[in-house]
C-alpha cells in the first residue's frame, strides 16, 4: 500500500528498496484485485448482461487469477436460451462486444470520478488502464496470433457483425482484422492514459503519495480534458471524442460519435451530468443522448425490426 512507498527515503539503497517492495506488493496483492474487477467487469457485467438480457439462464464464469496465481484469462458461457425467444443477427455481435461496452462504461465512471475529485488516486490507475485498452489489446494480439481462436471475441465479432438489415450481397469481407488495427490508433490521443501511468510510476512509486492532481485546460472556471477513441458496434466501427468537464462541484461528461460507413452511416451525441443537485446525504445526476442508426433485428417470441433513424433517451 502506500505506506510501503515511503520506506527509506534518505539512503538511495534504502529508497530503492522501497520502490521494489511497493512494485511487488502492488503486482502481488492489489494488481490482484484489479484484475478481477476487470474481469468481472467484462465477463459477467459485459456478455453476462448481454445473456440475461436475452434470455439464456444458468449462465457460468471462469476468472482466473493474474500471474503468478494463474493465466489471467476470463470466458463467459452462455447457459439455457429461452425456447420462445428468437436471437437475432443483431443480438449476436452485440452479445459479443457486451464485454467491451462493459469496459468503457467503467472507464468513464473512473474519469468522471477523477474529473470531480481533481485527482488521480493511484489504486484506480491501473483499473483504468485495463479497462481503457481492453479493446485494442484484444485486437492487437488477434492480429499478431497472440490469442488462440477459441474464445477470441474479435473474431466472433467479425463473424457476426451485421448492419441490422443485412450485409450487402459481396460486402461481407469489407471489416476485417486489419481494419480493425488500423483504426485503434485513435485510442492513443488519450491524456488520462499518460496521466494514469504517471500517477501511478511517479507519484505513487517513486514520491510515496497516493493521488496526484488532475492536470486540465481551465478556461475562466471551467476546467475540460479531451480524448478520443475507438468502438464497435452491432453495425460496424464508431470513433469517440469525449470531453469531461468541471465546473463548481458538477463533473460532466459530453461525447460526440461517428460511425465509420463500411456498411452504413450512424452518429450519436450525449451528455452525462455528476453532482447536478447535490445534498448533505445525496446527490443527483442527469443523462441525455441522442443518436441515428441503422435498423436493427430484436428478438422475442417473434422478432422485431427497429426501424432506422434519430432517436433519443
Amino acid at each position: 500500500m502506500a505506506e510501503a512507498a515511503l520506506v527509506g527515503r534518505g539512503h538511495p539503497r534504502e529508497k530503492a528498496f522501497g520502490h521494489i517492495l511497493s512494485a511487488l506488493e502492488d503486482h502481488l496483492l492489489d494488481n490482484v484485485l484489479d484484475h478481477m474487477a476487470f474481469l468481472l467487469q467484462h465477463e459477467v457485467f459485459g456478455h453476462g448482461a448481454r445473456y440475461r438480457e436475452f434470455g439464456y439462464t444458468d449462465n457460468s464464469y471462469r476468472l482466473h487469477l493474474v500471474f503468478p496465481y494463474g493465466d489471467s484469462k476470463g470466458w463467459a458461457f452462455r447457459g439455457i436460451p429461452d425456447s420462445l425467444r428468437k436471437i437475432t443477427s443483431s443480438e449476436n455481435p452485440m452479445m459479443t462486444i457486451g464485454g467491451f461496452d462493459a469496459e468503457s462504461l467503467l472507464s468513464q465512471v473512473i474519469l468522471l470520478g477523477w474529473v470531480e475529485k481533481g485527482a488521480i488516486y493511484y489504486r484506480e490507475t491501473w483499473l483504468y488502464f485495463f479497462n481503457s485498452l481492453g479493446l485494442s489489446s484484444n485486437i492487437l494480439r488477434t492480429k499478431y496470433h497472440l490469442r488462440g481462436e477459441g474464445g477470441n471475441d474479435i473474431l466472433s465479432y467479425l463473424g457476426a457483425v451485421d448492419p441490422g438489415v443485412g450485409i450487402p450481397e459481396g460486402r461481407g469481407d469489407v471489416l476485417t482484422i486489419d481494419n480493425l488495427t488500423s483504426r485503434i490508433w485513435v485510442n492513443a490521443i488519450n491524456p488520462f492514459l499518460y496521466f494514469s501511468l504517471y500517477a501511478y510510476f511517479c507519484w505513487y512509486l517513486w514520491m510515496g503519495e497516493d493521488k496526484m492532481s488532475l492536470p486540465m485546460i481551465s478556461i475562466g472556471p471551467v476546467k475540460m480534458l479531451q480524448l478520443f477513441r475507438f468502438g464497435l458496434t452491432p453495425y460496424g466501427t464508431e470513433y469517440y471524442f469525449e470531453n469531461f468537464v468541471k465546473f463548481s462541484e458538477t463533473a460532466a461528461r459530453v461525447y460526440i460519435r461517428y460511425g465509420m460507413p463500411d456498411f452504413c452511416k450512424s452518429w450519436g451525441a450525449g451528455l452525462s451530468i455528476a453532482n447536478l443537485i447535490r445534498g448533505t446525504r445525496f446527490s443527483l445526476g442527469a443523462k441525455i443522448d441522442v443518436w441515428s442508426q441503422p435498423s436493427l433485428l430484436l428478438g422475442g417470441e417473434t422478432v422485431e425490426k427497429i426501424r432506422q433513424g434519430l432517436g433519443e433517451i
